[in-house]
């Protein structure tokens, strides 16, 4: 079981003068190591044997005094090798299902792609790119090493398999949630200017990169996120400050899904543009404030695992334990709070269903299966979609307690 270390790393900790590979500043300062947690929450197993031997590593989150990039200093990039095995995607639920296809209609509004081509690094099977193409009325192309061939999405895309394409012809390039697992994330962007090209000679290919924001997770106390297959962590200065370091010109950045996603727009090739919306490098005031909330987040991790631990206790006697969402918050959580690994998890991807949890074990199951249960706690992981599965757990009949893990 993964555990949180109160004592001293059986590792050495980060140095303080490791480069950072947003900015290359030096000046990096530990503020939460973890142990023997999975490399990879989103693989998960059809064998039980499997599952309970599936591979682990530590964590040990820095973030950086200079532009505020939070990195896992511990990250092993040759335990990380992507595969159809790894699962993601979070199109089966109504509520994301309406924020993409409210973020498709947007990118299709601003950027005139009717009739063009959309390049989406990261695209997963292209469930997004198929929205986008559809709501733009244009063609696409998207690269994902995970992409299962035989999951191809109706509509004008298409998907390939491997990130090593060649050069390619684009409107607009999409990277959502990738850079996030790249050791190099310079590098990556680079790869992607030099590959691409407008499609009309004399333009710009303009960019669209999406990432879970830091910023949430260390000031709202967002636990279940740090995962071993997420080596950085970026809140947008240091998301603008990477796109800097690449020389992408910055058009604007923001947060979307309930300020859990961090984004930003520019073109992949320019100078820096300040405009309206996309912020320059953080004062020293606001860095200060990074770096506390930074600290604060490794303080509180114990207290929040405690917590769930004794509210899972207060429950076992009671009834079934559920815990609903298999995804990477949710495997986080049984692998570090005492007593979950006990718990029924429940997750709607119909791709899930069946499989077990990576290092515990756990089968999940589909929300049917709670049909009859006398369920006493049902805990939630992501309190975006507390709405929807309270509705769901109505339908199916559960009385249970609900809560959202913090």
């Amino acid at each position: 079981m993964a555990q949180l270390l109160t004592r001293p790393a059986p590792w050495a900790p980060a140095a303080s003068n490791a480069s950072c590979p947003a900015c290359g500043g030096t000046e990096r300062e530990s503020f939460l190591q973890l142990d023997a947690v999975p490399v990879f929450n989103n693989v998960l197993y059809t064998d039980h044997s499997a599952a309970r031997a599936a591979p682990t590593a530590q964590i040990d989150l820095v973030v950086c005094h200079h532009c505020g990039l939070i990195a896992n200093a511990q990250f092993d990039e040759r335990l990380v090798e992507y595969s159809p095995a790894y699962e993601n995607s979070l199109h089966g639920s109504g509520v994301f299902g309406v924020w993409a296809e409210g973020l498709a209609a947007r990118l299709a509004g601003d950027h005139d792609l009717a009739g063009g081509r959309v390049l989406e690094v990261g695209a997963g099977s292209g469930e997004f790119l198929a929205l986008l193409c559809e709501a733009a009325g244009c063609d696409g192309v998207g690269f994902d090493p995970s992409h299962d061939p035989d999951e191809q999405r109706a509509g004008g895309e298409r998907v390939e398999t491997g990130l090593g394409w060649g050069e390619e012809t684009a409107d607009l390039v999409v990277c959502r949630h990738v850079l996030e697992h790249v050791a190099d994330p310079v590098a990556l962007l680079r790869s992607i200017a030099d590959r691409t090209r407008p499609r009309q000679p004399g333009s710009r290919v303009p960019i669209y990169l999406e990432v879970p924001d830091a910023a949430y997770m260390v000031t709202r106390d967002a636990f279940w996120d740090v995962i071993y297959e997420h080596p950085l962590y970026f809140d947008q200065s240091a998301l603008r400050s990477t796109f800097d370091e690449a020389g992408f010109e910055v058009t604007r950045t923001g947060r979307t899904f309930g300020d859990q996603f961090a984004w930003i727009e520019g073109f992949t090739t320019g100078g820096v543009t300040d405009l309206d919306g996309a912020p320059g490098i953080r004062s020293s005031e606001e860095l200060e404030a990074l770096v506390t909330a930074c600290r604060g987040f490794g303080r509180r991790f114990n207290a929040a695992i405690e917590r769930q631990a004794e509210l899972l206790d207060q429950h076992r006697d009671a009834g079934p334990i559920v815990i609903w969402g298999a995804g990477s918050k949710g495997v986080t959580y049984c692998n570090l709070v005492p007593h979950a690994m006990q718990a029924q998890v429940v997750d709607v991807s119909e791709k899930k269903a069946g499989k077990r949890l990576p290092v515990t074990g756990q089968s999940v199951l589909p929300p049917q299966a709670l049909i009859g249960l006398d369920a006493s706690l049902v805990v939630i992981m992501n309190g975006n979609y507390e709405g929807e599965i309270r509705g769901s757990l109505e339908r199916l009949g559960v009385d249970a307690e609900i809560v959202v893990a913090r």
